[in-house]
């Protein structure tokens, strides 16, 4: 399991912690999109109501959305080297399955 820190600042962690969170409680814009790299399901977004970084993955096999809250863009660079396995074993990070509604996991165990 990978832990990386509690996004306090975040409107979705302070907010929404223990409930779903819908498409329209985000307000991303893209910082990097990594055009440079063999898999375009990957990006590297800002919320533009908290100012919080996150590494989104669209994992195709398992219909699964991550968000991963990071510290800088130069995180989520970092992020983007790592297998969609090795994505899942980070927490907490936002997740959908099926197109149903994100959620946080691994709230209780950082």
């Amino acid at each position: 399991m990978i832990k990386l820190p509690k996004p306090i600042q975040c409107h979705l962690w302070r907010e929404k912690m223990e409930e779903n969170v819908l498409e329209n409680d985000f307000d991303f814009e893209p910082v990097d999109d990594f055009k440079n790299s063999e898999d375009p399901s990957r990006v590297t977004l800002k919320c533009g109501r908290c100012g919080q970084i996150y590494f989104y993955k669209s994992i195709k096999d398992t219909n699964c959305e991550i968000y991963i809250p990071v510290f800088s863009a130069k995180h989520g660079l970092e992020l983007n080297s790592k297998s969609s396995q090795e994505l899942l074993n980070c927490i907490p990070r936002l997740e959908s399955i099926d197109d149903k509604p994100f959620h946080w996991v691994g709230v209780g165990l950082i």
